[in-house]
């Protein structure tokens, strides 16, 4: 899946948005593990499983968002 198409199954909301960053500060931290934070960012964007992101993808799209797993 290309980084664009996952950008897209963000949905708006002030609350969205703060879990997604929370969830994300998580995974960042070392905190979940990327399959974790794929699931909990599946959970708050209202996405299923049918929607194939991998995790390889779904890092590389943390990156180019600047959140870089130390």
């Amino acid at each position: 899946m290309s980084l664009n198409k996952i950008q897209m199954l963000l949905l708006a909301g002030a609350n969205n948005v703060n879990r997604d960053t929370a969830i994300f500060h998580q995974w960042e931290r070392g905190e979940i593990t990327t399959a974790k934070c794929l699931k909990m960012f599946r959970q708050n964007n209202r996405q299923n499983d049918s929607v194939d992101i991998s995790q390889e993808d779904f890092e590389k799209w943390l990156n180019s968002l600047g959140y870089i797993r130390r």
